[in-house]
């Protein structure tokens, strides 16, 4: 039986990544030895384009099991997860997140992945907001240091320490 070993690197973690990656892969590797099976990696960094290598072959037969750290690190996309799902179900290869064998077929271990997935897009989301306010916030304050007034602010009408007294 081969196994399909799923690494990636979680959105915003992109700093110690690499290492993240390598600790994963290694886990997974042991958990493939421990149970003798082979193994492929399928990396993630950035994009999210190894998933669908790995969905490819489960549907072709070639893997039998997938492997994934954290359940985060499972698609977080529903049209992804769904597939990945009916391939599972569909070709009967098993689902292991951090040693615990899931069964997609269970309507609990479903509903937990399910709602696993909705906490990872609400954070994912969270996250760009954030960003978006900082960059925000970054290019206010260059902007106020060169005394260009802000949009959305007081523009057009004098605040009190400009009135000053005559």
């Amino acid at each position: 039986m081969k196994c399909g070993i799923y690494v990636r690197v979680a959105a915003g973690g992109l700093a110690s990544g690499s290492q993240r990656v390598a600790t994963q892969q290694e886990a997974g590797e042991q958990y493939a030895q421990m149970h003798g099976m082979d193994y492929e990696v399928y990396s993630d960094v950035g994009k999210r384009r190894e998933i669908e290598s790995l969905i490819a072959a489960i549907e072709d037969g070639s893997i039998k099991a997938v492997w994934a750290m954290e359940i985060s690190t499972l698609p977080r996309r529903p049209e992804e997860r769904g597939r990945l799902i009916g391939a599972l179900r569909h070709f009967c290869a098993k689902l292991v997140v951090g040693g615990k064998e899931h069964d997609p077929s269970d309507p609990k271990d479903r509903l937990f992945w399910d709602l696993a997935s909705v906490l990872a897009q609400y954070e994912s989301k969270v996250r760009a907001m954030r960003a978006r306010q900082g960059r925000l916030a970054a290019k206010a304050r260059k902007a106020s240091s060169q005394g260009i007034p802000s949009k959305g602010g007081r523009s057009g009408r004098s605040s009190p320490r400009q009135t000053g007294r005559a």
